[in-house]
């Protein structure tokens, strides 16, 4: 079934969800989501002081049940962080989603 997806660019179910959850991280990176969401994440340059690699990775919060690593606050972290070394999040929307579709396609 894979092949068929990628023979006619089409993404699974899970590369959806994906794709999805990285457009809502990019809005929040880039500060275009209604204004309840401007401090659902925070960056780990905002919690500590070190000058880290990882300072511009978001924190990911502690969950503790399976319900919760559902949530788009753990899943987008997560997402966010394994994908920024791959997506450009400064790029205009048009670009990062072709980009995020390209990226799912060849995993």
């Amino acid at each position: 079934a894979s092949e068929l997806f990628l023979k006619h660019n089409i993404l699974s179910l899970k590369n959806i969800y994906t794709y999805f959850t990285l457009i809502f991280m990019y809005k929040f990176h880039n500060s275009t989501l209604p204004e309840i969401f401007h401090k659902y994440f925070k960056f780990n340059h905002e919690v500590h002081r070190y000058n880290t690699r990882q300072q511009n990775m978001i924190q990911i919060p502690k969950v503790s049940t399976e319900i919760g690593k559902t949530s788009i606050k753990y899943s987008g972290a997560l997402l966010f962080n394994s994908y920024k070394p791959r997506i450009d999040f400064s790029c205009t929307l048009g670009m990062l989603k072709k980009c995020v579709k390209n990226v799912l396609l060849t995993l």
